[in-house]
């Protein structure tokens, strides 16, 4: 797994697990909370050691599990889109990208080629420099919204553990949860919006190598 998917399905659960100890914090009187502070006051490191590879693999799995739901959720939110959230494109866009990429100019391009369509421009006819660009953006907007999927998660699951849903917690959870959601609109929106604007860039350099051959079958004759 490169890089970048690793920081995707670290950053969210560290956030949930942190959530979850900040409410156990504020609940002092949860049983699990005492129960962690008898564990630490007795020394066990055995005990210690054990619960700190359990929570290490805890949060790879919880990264996945975060993900595969804010895969889902977001899917839901672009049902209109063909249930498509990585590309959303006036009509116009996917026509102008399959004159770009495809050598075939009397194939009809079909709602369902779109995300194709986007992924082939994106990963091979852009420079470089603008893909990582993108994939620094597409990052951004996959961690906030996994971060938010994650504070939310960390409520529910606080009701599950008997924690206290305290207004202390929920002053530090709900404004993070709409920072995130609102990052990561941005995000997405920038993300689309570099897109299409290189469609016009690529579509330029091509109109314009069209017309130097032009010219110069011109100039031939």
């Amino acid at each position: 797994m490169d890089k970048e998917r690793q920081i995707r399905f670290l950053y969210p659960p560290l956030i949930l697990l942190g959530s979850l100890a900040l409410g156990l914090v504020i609940d002092s009187s949860n049983e699990l909370n005492n129960s962690i502070s008898i564990l630490i006051q007795n020394d066990n490191i055995v005990s210690i050691i054990v619960a700190l590879l359990g929570a290490s693999s805890l949060v790879l799995v919880l990264g996945f599990l975060l993900g595969t739901i804010t895969v889902f959720i977001l899917r839901l939110l672009f049902y209109k889109n063909d249930w498509n959230y990585e590309v959303k494109l006036p009509r116009n866009s996917y026509e102008k990208i399959g004159e770009i990429i495809l050598k075939d100019q009397n194939y009809s391009i079909k709602k369902e080629d779109y995300l194709f369509l986007g992924i082939v421009f994106d990963h091979g006819f852009l420079p470089k420099n603008i893909h990582q660009w993108i994939v620094r953006r597409w990052n951004a907007f996959f961690i906030s919204s996994s971060s938010a999927v994650a504070l939310i998660s960390s409520l529910i699951i606080g009701c599950i553990l008997n924690i206290s849903i305290s207004c202390g917690w929920l002053l530090v959870t709900i404004p993070l949860i709409i920072i995130f959601i609102l990052q990561s609109k941005s995000s997405w929106e920038e993300t689309m919006k570099m897109i299409e604007f290189m469609i016009g860039v690529k579509g330029s350099d091509k109109l314009e190598k069209q017309n130097e051959a032009n010219n110069s079958g011109d100039d031939d004759e």
